[in-house]
């Protein structure tokens, strides 16, 4: 790791410095488990006595532990340092439209604890009840004393939910309540936890991120198909969540009309065309079939679709943006996933290409639980590490 890469703040502020340094130290451990307090030195840009002192703090704290110490080469044994699994863990929760998904991480990434359910989405005061119940239950995964160490809570869903409740079937009343409900601030007065918030396709990039090998892209658009589609970008090696709608979900294509981009392209359009030829009920959930081949041929008719309708959203992100690097990922099987993913990349060689580069299309693989498990990890790193980037 280059020397300066993380900023050791200069600023007056020693509370600061202080918190900007020990947030430098711990990310080098994450990225280089084994370093010891010399190296670490030499790659952030501090002095050996700074380091040393912000080591024992952290070991004090049970942040970092130590391993066995190298014995047998010139010099002084240096010590191994790595993250302590038991140093801090988060909870993140993902609100579909019918379901809801929690899932209990440690700051490695390892999942302790994982609890998924349907529900009601129009009904907030129920949902929120069902949350903070299955909270209890995940807080009595850990032991007593390291419940503690349970240092957030971040919740993700999709973006403009109120405005898309009565395109689901939903009433106004109901697109209303979710209107006006802060369901993030009620989460957390309920569970005496801080509540972070971020979109449904933000989260689920950050959890792919997470899984990419190193050396991970600098720069890519993840597309997250579940009942609707939802994006999210890495931009400069930096998570980039927009508050309006993603790029390039509000082209249109002549094949997705009257239904929106996001409706046809996500599990929704599947839906819609089952109930139409009287195969599904408003209640059946596409996702929840574990084969969808019974599904056929509607499903290769949807296929053609969805895939045309992300493709263009491809092409006028590319356009955008620059962005060349696109991963698909989400509900689907993974059969039928390799084949949205083939489909796209067919219906993008019929379009103008618009970059000099060509476009990458390839499969996720963070799957159905890849939102909740991207809210933990994203809170995780955002509370204990520097920058946005190569980290796990």
């Amino acid at each position: 790791m280059p020397t300066g890469q993380f900023k050791t703040a200069q600023a007056v502020d020693q509370t600061v410095v202080r918190k900007a340094n020990e947030r430098a130290v711990l990310t080098h451990i994450a990225l280089h488990s084994g370093a010891s307090a010399a190296d670490i030195a030499k790659a952030v840009g501090l002095g050996p006595q700074t380091v040393g002192k912000i080591v024992a703090d952290l070991l004090e704290r049970g942040m970092i532990e130590r391993g066995e110490v190298s014995r047998g080469h010139r010099g002084k044994p240096a010590t191994p340092l790595s993250i302590a699994s038991t140093a801090a863990y988060s909870i993140g929760c993902e609100i579909g439209w019918r379901h809801c998904e929690l899932v209990l991480l440690n700051i490695q990434g390892e999942v302790l604890g994982q609890h998924r359910w349907e529900t009601d989405r129009f009904e907030p005061s129920r949902l929120l009840r069902e949350i903070v119940s299955v909270v209890d239950l995940l807080r009595r995964v850990l032991p007593k004393e390291k419940q503690r160490a349970l240092t957030g809570f971040s919740l993700a869903l999709p973006a403009d939910f109120a405005v898309h409740i009565e395109a689901m079937g939903g009433s106004a009343s109901d697109a209303a309540a979710w209107a006006d409900l802060d369901l993030g601030e009620q989460i957390a007065q309920a569970i005496d936890l801080p509540v972070t918030t971020l979109s449904d396709g933000a989260a689920a990039c950050w959890a792919q991120l997470a899984a990419f090998p190193r050396p991970r892209p600098d720069n890519f658009c993840f597309i997250r198909v579940s009942d609707f589609i939802a994006i999210g970008f890495i931009v400069n090696s930096r998570l980039w969540d927009p508050a309006d709608r993603e790029i390039g979900l509000r082209t249109r294509h002549p094949a997705v009309a009257p239904l929106s981009i996001e409706q046809v392209g996500g599990v929704f359009g599947l839906h819609s065309k089952l109930i139409s030829a009287g195969l599904a009920t408003g209640d059946r959930r596409v996702s929840d079939e574990r084969s969808w081949d019974w599904f056929e041929p509607i499903l290769s008719d949807w296929l053609d679709s969805a895939t045309a309708a992300v493709a263009s959203v491809i092409q006028s992100t590319a356009a955008t943006t620059g962005i060349t690097d696109f991963v698909i990922d989400g509900v689907m099987p993974a059969a039928v996933l390799e084949r949205y993913v083939a489909g796209t990349r067919q219906q993008l060689a019929s379009l103008p290409t618009p970059s000099l580069r060509p476009i990458s299309v390839r499969p996720g693989t963070v799957g159905t639980s890849g939102a909740a498990r991207g809210a933990a990890l994203k809170d995780l790193f955002r509370r204990y590490y520097s920058g946005e980037w190569e980290h796990f």
